[in-house]
């Protein structure tokens, strides 16, 4: 008996970012009591991505999932059907805009959405702070 040794690589990588951009002049003029600290300058931060809460704009957790493994699969030469193995690795869990989503799996859901029918799925959740 032979033995045989299989390998896993990453094929290609997608991305997904929400369309409106907030400043970090923006964000701190929305918390009370800041008064002058330079937040900018503490975290070097200028600028980060929002999501718009509105279903239709597929800025959700699951949307943006769904986008990214769809940009992955165009720089891929593999079609989601030849997919093995789909794994979502979420610390969010919203669909459908900020409806929160416990079942089933974000990955069961995407593998579906992407036709990937015969992949194995779980996701990796991130534990509740105590």
């Amino acid at each position: 008996m032979s033995a045989t040794t299989a390998y896993s690589r990453i094929e290609a990588l997608g991305s997904c970012l929400p369309a409106a951009v907030q400043t970090t002049p923006q964000l701190a003029a929305l918390v009370p009591g800041l008064g002058e600290v330079d937040i900018e300058k503490i975290t070097g931060i200028t600028e980060r991505r929002v999501y718009d809460p509105e279903p239709a704009s597929g800025e959700d957790s699951f949307g943006m999932a769904l986008s990214a493994a769809r940009d992955a699969l165009e720089s891929s030469r593999y079609r989601a059907a030849d997919l093995d193995i789909v794994i979502s690795a979420s610390i969010t869990r919203f669909k459908d805009g900020s409806r929160f989503t416990f079942e089933p799996s974000f990955a069961a859901m995407l593998a579906k959405e992407l036709g990937a029918a015969s992949a194995i799925h779980f996701d990796v959740s991130m534990p509740a702070p105590e």
